[in-house]
């Protein structure tokens, strides 16, 4: 079996590469944004709240995902049909929030990690999941990418 991995990332990471002989990492979370996710509580998970928005994209996002790895080949058109078409797929869902995208995609087979740097937001995700995807592969950590990266060189 082949597996692959997908970087779904929401903000962005710039290395400064310099005379450092390491590379410098800015930090990519705004402290504004964390904060005015956070005010959505449990809202998060109502499809017709607040967050109605990020659930409608996911008609977008997913089939993006499916054929982005049909067009790379890390998925074949015939299995890109069958409803675990993404089985053997790992995923890092960065800016993960509620989980709004991690849950489908792990629905659909993949491997998924979901990062998000608000505990409030994981504490969602991780309820979410455990109730609608029992022993579905998928996890929720709170960090940054930053942070993952130093431990995680996948």
């Amino acid at each position: 079996m082949m597996t692959s991995k997908l970087l779904i990332q929401r903000s962005f990471l710039f290395p400064a590469r310099g005379l450092h002989k390491n590379p410098v990492f800015y930090n990519s979370v705004d402290p504004k944004e964390v904060d005015h996710f956070t005010k959505f509580g449990d809202e998060w998970l109502n499809p017709n709240g607040p967050m109605k928005p990020l659930f409608s994209m996911n008609d977008l996002r997913i089939p993006f995902v499916r054929n982005g790895l049909v067009n790379t080949k890390k998925i074949s058109e015939e299995k890109s049909k069958s409803p675990k078409y993404l089985s053997g797929v790992k995923i890092l869902d960065v800016g993960c929030g509620g989980g709004i995208l991690s849950l489908p995609l792990a629905r659909l087979g993949a491997d998924v990690t979901g990062l998000d740097p608000t505990p409030k937001l994981i504490e969602i995700a991780e309820a979410n999941a455990k109730k609608n995807l029992p022993g579905g592969v998928l996890r929720f950590e709170c960090g940054t990418i930053e942070e993952h990266s130093l431990t995680n060189s996948e």
